[in-house]
């Protein structure tokens, strides 16, 4: 039995981690948004919540992330791309804040690493090794008690005072 949960760890700690889907990242800050952090800050906030950095300057989809001022609010709109000339949007999010920059960066971080989380090329390949425990060891099939009156489990006067029947 212990080899057997052993076993299982290991391959379960073998089988290949997820890895994020490959993207370029484009910031643009708009009018009022200039004084706002830049894609450095951003690219990092979404590796801090995936555990690993989703961009690369050579991917074929593009992120653009658009922050502007409108009125009070700063806006960010977001637009992932399967490519730069196709122009094809798989995705589309924005909303807007009065917290300031940082507050709007990392909601739109949250944003990202939510989608990004989502994608079908991060789910885990069909192939994985399944454990299962040994007749042995299965859980007994759960048996269907007969209808009709219960009988008490207490048996007598004394026992009636100290349990409830």
């Amino acid at each position: 039995m212990a080899t057997t949960v052993l076993l299982c760890v290991a391959a379960a700690r073998a089988a290949p981690e997820l890895r994020p889907a490959a993207m370029r990242l484009e910031v643009v800050r708009g009018p009022g948004a200039e004084a706002c952090a830049d894609e450095a800050f951003l690219r990092a906030e979404v590796a801090r919540g995936l555990g690993a950095d989703p961009f690369q300057d050579d991917a074929p989809r593009v992120l653009t992330v658009t922050i502007a001022q409108a009125g009070p609010e700063l806006t960010a709109s977001m637009a992932l791309r399967e490519s730069e000339s196709a122009g094809d949007t798989t995705w589309a999010e924005g909303f807007g804040t009065r917290n300031g920059c940082e507050a709007l960066l990392s909601g739109a971080a949250l944003a990202i690493v939510a989608q990004i989380l989502n994608m079908p090329e991060r789910a885990p390949p069909p192939s994985r090794p399944h454990c299962r425990p040994s007749p042995q060891h299965r859980p007994k099939p759960h048996r269907r008690r007969r209808a009709g009156p219960r009988r008490s489990r207490c048996a007598g006067p004394s026992s009636r005072r100290r349990h409830r029947c």
